[in-house]
């Protein structure tokens, strides 16, 4: 079941929690992990993202091992201008899980090359965000993956720690 955030800046914060551990874990921004859980999702409010608990509208290919996960087949139009078809989207039961899917879908991209041109760029949360199209979201397309990196000023995603914890929370 997906949580339903009571608004944008309360999905950031759940995201942030929840995130934090899998993307410390893996040396992954958990910045990056947020804005692109918000872009993807629409903060927690679109459909694909209800139905399947994972804000990151991952695809999974039969054929890949990463990320392990259940599926849910929904018809989606994945080109302009084709009919919807059944895709197979990754599920998560937490926010935690949905944040071990992102980690486990980066690190596994099939393509080396991409994704270590990605990885990095790990210590600088808003490049790293920018550059997601290379492990295919945002339809594989830089302009639109670049939105990330402008959410993290636009949200002020750069406020939450590896613990998922923004400073204000300790009163800074």
């Amino acid at each position: 079941m997906a949580y339903i955030p009571k608004s944008k800046e309360d999905f950031i914060r759940k995201m942030a929690a929840a995130g934090s551990l899998y993307a410390s874990m893996n040396n992954l921004p958990l910045q990056a992990m947020l804005a692109c859980a918000c872009a993807e999702s629409g903060f927690g409010t679109s459909k694909i993202y209800q139905m399947t608990g994972c804000p990151f509208n991952l695809q999974k290919p039969a054929e890949w091992s990463y990320p392990q996960c259940a599926i849910m087949k929904i018809d989606t139009v994945n080109k302009a201008g084709e009919k919807a078809r059944p895709a197979p989207f990754c599920m998560a039961n937490t926010l935690e899980e949905a944040g071990r899917l992102w980690c486990e879908w980066l690190l596994n991209w099939p393509n080396p090359s991409p994704r270590n041109t990605l990885l990095a760029l790990r210590n600088d949360p808003k490049q790293f965000a920018a550059n997601l199209f290379l492990v295919g979201f945002a339809e594989g397309k830089k302009a639109n993956t670049e939105k990330f990196a402008k959410l993290i000023d636009e949200c002020k995603l750069m406020e939450f720690d590896t613990k998922g914890v923004a400073a204000d929370t300790w009163g800074l």
